[in-house]
């Protein structure tokens, strides 16, 4: 099984949950935390069917690519279904940290 879709330069769903309980098997005996970021992209049926599929996957490499841009390197990003991507990370001290920029 490839650890990245073929569409996005990301993570699969089944290597992000490995790494992501990964992360909280070493942050659960020093008692720190970690950041869960799911996106649900809204009524990205309603893109596929009113614009096309090649116009949906545009616009989710371009959120991909977003997202992407925004990670120090510390955190892991995938796509774990059709219209939802996650993210997680480690040393985050409170929301605010991990609140995207508006």
């Amino acid at each position: 099984m490839p650890t990245t879709t073929s569409s996005l330069a990301l993570q699969t769903a089944r290597l992000f949950y490995e790494r992501a309980e990964q992360l909280l098997a070493a942050a659960a005996p020093e008692e720190r935390k970690i950041a869960l970021v799911i996106l649900d992209v809204e009524r990205f049926k309603t893109i596929n069917d009113s614009l096309g599929r090649q116009e949906g996957d545009a616009l989710l490499k371009q959120i991909a690519e977003r997202m992407s841009q925004n990670d120090d390197g510390s955190s892991r990003i995938a796509r774990i279904s059709a219209d939802h991507f996650a993210v997680v990370g480690r040393g985050a001290q409170s929301e605010d940290e991990v609140r995207a920029p508006r």
